[in-house]
C-alpha cells in the first residue's frame, strides 16, 4: 500500500526514551514505537500495536562478520544461515517458545519478549539472484534492494520475484517490494550540480565523488524535483511500495539536510 509509513528505529543505538515521541513529524507520532527502558536496565520496546514495523535480514558482508570475530563463510553458508534465521524469526515473533537445533541457529524455550501485537512484516534484502528471491517468496513479505538501480534493470527482477511467488503457492499481490536508492535533488540542474560538489565537500577524500554525477542520474535518484517525481513513478508502476530515500552517495549519511526539508 503507498500509503504505509515505515518509521526505522535501529535497536542497537541507545535513545532517549522519548526521542520518537518528541521530534517525530506529529502526523506520524501516534505510529512511533514507545521506547521504555526496563528494570534490569535493558532496553525495550512497547506500544507495537500502534507502528508499522518490518524486520529485514539479509547474508550479510565480510566487515560485519570480522567485526563480531565470525567467520565470513562461503555464499551458500551464509544463505543457509539467513534461510534459518528467517524461519525461526517468524516462529518468535508468533510469541512461542522456540527451540530449533539446525544447521545454523541452536535455540532452547527461546521467547521474544515483549511479544509483539502482531507480527512484523519480515523482508529480505539483496540484489535479487534466484536463491535470494526463492527464498524471500517462500518465507518472507517483501523483497528489499539498494542503492543502484535502472527502471530497466529493476523490472527485470520485480519480473522474476513475482514469478518466484507464484512458484510457491501465494498470491504476489501479497508480497511488496521495497527500493532504496542514493539521492541527489535540487531546484534545477545548476543546483544539483552544486549540491553534488557540497557533498564532495563535505564528506570525506573520495568518499563523495565515488559516484559521478552522470552515474547518479542514471542508476540513482537524482535531478530536478519533476525528474525525481518522474523516476519514482517509474518504479511505483513496477511495484515498489516503498521508496528509502539515501541522501547522498554512501550509506545512511545526510551531508546536506536541507535536501530532504
Amino acid at each position: 500500500r503507498m500509503n504505509d509509513v515505515v518509521i526505522d528505529a535501529d535497536g542497537h543505538i541507545l535513545e532517549p526514551p522519548d526521542l520518537w515521541e518528541t521530534y517525530l513529524e506529529p502526523t506520524y507520532r501516534d505510529r512511533a514505537l514507545r521506547i521504555r527502558v526496563g528494570g534490569d536496565g535493558f532496553e525495550f520496546r512497547q506500544d507495537f500495536a500502534s507502528a508499522l514495523h518490518v524486520a529485514g535480514c539479509k547474508a550479510g558482508c565480510s566487515e560485519e562478520f570480522e567485526a563480531f570475530g565470525y567467520r565470513f563463510g562461503s555464499v551458500g553458508e551464509r544463505f543457509a544461515l539467513l534461510e534459518e534465521t528467517v524461519e525461526v524469526l517468524q516462529r518468535l515473533f508468533t510469541g512461542e517458545a522456540v527451540t530449533q537445533s539446525g544447521r545454523t541457529v541452536t535455540l532452547r524455550d527461546a521467547v521474544l519478549r515483549p511479544t509483539p501485537d502482531r507480527p512484523p512484516g519480515l523482508w529480505v534484502g539483496g540484489k535479487g539472484g534466484p536463491r535470494l528471491l526463492r527464498l524471500a517468496a517462500r518465507l518472507a513479505d517483501g523483497w528489499n534492494a539498494v542503492w543502484r538501480w535502472t527502471p530497466e534493470n529493476y523490472a527485470e527482477r520485480a519480473f522474476a520475484a513475482r514469478r518466484a511467488v507464484e512458484r510457491a503457492g501465494r498470491d504476489p499481490s501479497s508480497f511488496r517490494l521495497s527500493l532504496g536508492l542514493f539521492t541527489l535533488i535540487g531546484e534545477d540542474n545548476t543546483d544539483v550540480r552544486r549540491r553534488y560538489e557540497l557533498i564532495g565537500d563535505r564528506l570525506p577524500n573520495g568518499v563523495g565523488g565515488a559516484l559521478s554525477l552522470e552515474t547518479l542520474h542514471a542508476e540513482c535518484l537524482a535531478g530536478t524535483p519533476d525528474e525525481v517525481v518522474e523516476r519514482m513513478t517509474r518504479f511505483a508502476e513496477l511495484g515498489v511500495s516503498e521508496l528509502i530515500v539515501c541522501p547522498a552517495p554512501v550509506w545512511f549519511a545526510m551531508p546536506d539536510a536541507s535536501m530532504v526539508e
